[in-house]
């Protein structure tokens, strides 16, 4: 049983990759019924229960690293898109001393300026950072 925060839904899935990102727990697994990869938060899963039965190949082609190559955050699955965002001199060391994504570029403008770009699956997530 895992809650969406609509309401409790129950699944058949088989699990892939257990990963911790941006303080949590989340489970990548295929939804036997859909045959697609679904990531999960592990603090919602309210109940499970084994099935005892044994998969002998992944229902749905999967790939770590390949599925979250565009995760800014948490979100994947969805084409790249091109997030730019211009930042004030001021906040340019909180900016770039860490290695946000990998698709990261930095150009300096005149006034001292600069514009952070990414391509990401999910432009809100880069929107809500900046917000932090």
């Amino acid at each position: 049983m895992y809650d969406r925060g609509d309401g409790p839904h129950e699944w058949v899935i088989d699990p892939y990759q257990l990963f911790f990102k941006r303080r949590a727990l989340y489970l990548d697994a295929c939804v036997v019924e859909t045959r697609q990869v679904h990531m999960f938060r592990v603090n919602r899963i309210k109940s499970l229960a084994l099935l005892g039965v044994r998969m002998s190949s992944p229902l749905a082609p999967y790939n770590f690293r390949e599925r979250h190559r565009h995760s800014f955050s948490v979100f994947v699955g969805n084409p790249p898109q091109r997030v730019r965002i211009r930042f004030r001199p001021a906040v340019r060391q909180y900016i770039t001393e860490t290695h946000w994504h990998t698709s990261q570029q930095i150009d300096d403008l005149p006034d001292g300026s600069f514009i952070f770009t990414v391509e990401v699956s999910e432009p809100r997530e880069v929107g809500w950072w900046v917000l932090q």
